[in-house]
């Protein structure tokens, strides 16, 4: 799953829990199939998983300054 469909599916989960909800999701018209649901939040936690975090590579005069990727 792209990162767009993972946005996509996200905000629809977003939008469920948000609602005054009365836990019937037969009825909603927000309501996703399981396996889609799993797939988007497997590929979110790996996009995430995936982000590499600035590392300081040196310091200038006006504080430090960072490279991507660790």
């Amino acid at each position: 799953m792209d990162k767009n469909e993972v946005i996509k599916y996200l905000k629809i989960e977003r939008e469920c829990i948000s609602r005054d909800c009365d836990r019937n999701c037969g009825e909603c018209d927000l309501v996703q199939e399981q396996e889609i649901l799993l797939d988007a939040y497997d590929s979110a936690i790996a996009l995430i998983e995936d982000i590499k975090p600035k590392t300081p590579i040196g310091y200038t005069t006006n504080g430090i300054f960072y490279k991507f990727g660790g």
